[in-house]
């Protein structure tokens, strides 16, 4: 989980968003609303979505990102995060606290080095 994370606000343009993709190597940023609680998630692939689609840079991200938010608590296992994540077919889940607050974001790249390990100790090459 990154809990250093990095998000815009749902009034916040595409280009900020972009800007803060590019300069913190990330593909996923929480939305905030104005009462600072988590109202959507963009994706590199909804910028592309919404760039390509004729929205401009200067359009606020609200009219591209993602309003089905996919959340979990920090006690939830990291197993059950996946299998989340593979049911909805998404590859990031917001971690809210109990108060509902945003605590940070896990994707499917927090994942990667498990797997990897997992892999090399079946035996595969």
């Amino acid at each position: 989980m990154k809990s250093d994370m990095l998000y815009v606000h749902e009034t916040d343009p595409i280009a900020r968003a972009l800007e803060l993709m590019m300069t913190g190597l990330v593909h996923h940023l929480p939305v905030l609303g104005k009462d600072l609680r988590i109202v959507g998630m963009l994706s590199d692939r909804d910028l592309l979505r919404g760039l390509a689609g004729g929205q401009r840079r200067t359009a606020p991200v609200a009219l591209v990102m993602s309003r089905a938010v996919h959340v979990v608590r920090p006690s939830v296992h990291a197993h059950v995060a996946v299998q989340r994540m593979l049911d909805a077919g998404i590859s990031s889940l917001a971690v809210e606290s109990e108060d509902g607050s945003i605590v940070g974001i896990v994707t499917s790249h927090d994942f990667l080095p498990v797997a990897e390990e997992a892999l090399r100790g079946s035996g595969e090459e």
